[in-house]
């Protein structure tokens, strides 16, 4: 991937990040919303500012091999900006249902691993490794410190959603308790030993 396709995507999850924070800025004093919603999208502006200054490093110093090297890293940062934006636009309006039922459908939809916290911590771990391996000297010391502090914060986070992922089963009464196929067998116990 050429320096200008790899500033193109940069660019384009630049603008997804700054469109994610105009939602935001329409929701932030919103009840019901999400904290993990709200400390996701004060770290944004940072992450944004870091990939300019990737950027502009990348116009002004064109090096196909690291551009190559940052391809990846750039691609999945513009998946977890787009799910992040999906998921802002989701919550923004105030008609029911809730912002947290909207939010969780979403997530379902996707998957535990998609919860605004983890898709927010691997796009800033991804940021974090485009400013000190892939464009060394794009982002100044304090934005590094910055996001390193960011990442840990993000990190602390309880998740968005405690309870999804888990199952809880419960059984009273008479019969079996088994779940998937009862003709299966309950796989709960060992196999058989063979002689």
């Amino acid at each position: 991937m050429s320096g200008i396709e790899v500033v193109g995507l940069i660019s384009a999850v630049v603008g997804i990040l700054t469109a994610i924070t105009d939602v935001y800025d329409g929701l932030k004093d919103a009840a019901n919303l999400p904290e993990a919603i709200r400390k996701v999208a004060e770290r944004l502006p940072l992450v944004r500012s870091i990939l300019e200054s990737v950027e502009k490093h990348i116009a002004s110093h064109p090096d196909e091999q690291a551009c190559q090297a940052m391809e990846t890293v750039v691609k999945k940062c513009k998946i977890n900006a787009e799910r992040l934006q999906e998921i802002f636009n989701a919550v923004a309006p105030s008609e029911p249902p809730s912002k947290r039922d909207r939010y969780r459908a979403i997530v379902r939809g996707w998957g535990k691993g998609q919860m605004v916290e983890v898709l927010a911590k691997e796009m800033l771990d991804d940021v974090r490794l485009l400013a000190e391996k892939h464009a060394v000297g794009a982002a100044s010391e304090t934005q590094i410190e910055q996001l390193q502090k960011a990442i840990e914060e993000i990190s602390k986070l309880s998740p968005s959603l405690p309870n999804e992922g888990s199952v809880t089963q419960s059984h009273s009464g008479s019969g079996d308790n088994i779940t998937g196929n009862k003709y299966g067998g309950n796989h709960n116990s060992p196999p058989p030993m063979l002689d």
